[in-house]
Parts: structure tokens; C-alpha cells; sequence
């Protein structure tokens, strides 16, 4: 199954069964501030409370001056 169609029909059971979950992200280390183009490594502790069928999608934010970027992982 192409990997496009099985996340779409994921998103549509959770629509469909209407499945609430709770995540969290929490970084260790605090704050962090590097130099344009400086290499970086976070240490986070990732919590759901979502179904484990659910839980394969990941999401990395990168906050940046009044905005942030999505990258999915």
C-alpha cells in the first residue's frame, strides 16, 4: 500500500472513530541558543496517550523568531 494512501486512511479511522489523545514533549536540557548553521542535539522525553496504531506519525517544531517550521519525522 503506498505510504501516502495508508497514512490518509489512518487520518480518516481517527476522524472517523474520533480518537483524542494527549501529547507531550519534554526537553531536558532547557533552553537552548546555537549559531546560525551550528549543530545541535536535543535530549526530549516524548509521552501519548493515543492508540499505539496511531502513534507512528512524530512531529519535530523548530521555533523560530515569530514563527515556526513543521518537520514530520
Amino acid at each position: 500500500m503506498a505510504h501516502w494512501l495508508r497514512n490518509a486512511l489512518l487520518i480518516l479511522a481517527a476522524c472517523y472513530f474520533d480518537c483524542k489523545g494527549e501529547e507531550g514533549v519534554e526537553q531536558q536540557s532547557g533552553h537552548v541558543t546555537a549559531l546560525e548553521g551550528g549543530l545541535v542535539t536535543l535530549s526530549c522525553n516524548y509521552t501519548t496517550s493515543m492508540e499505539p496504531w496511531l502513534r507512528n506519525a512524530a512531529f519535530c517544531y523548530e521555533k523560530k523568531t515569530q514563527s515556526f517550521s513543521h518537520q514530520e519525522m
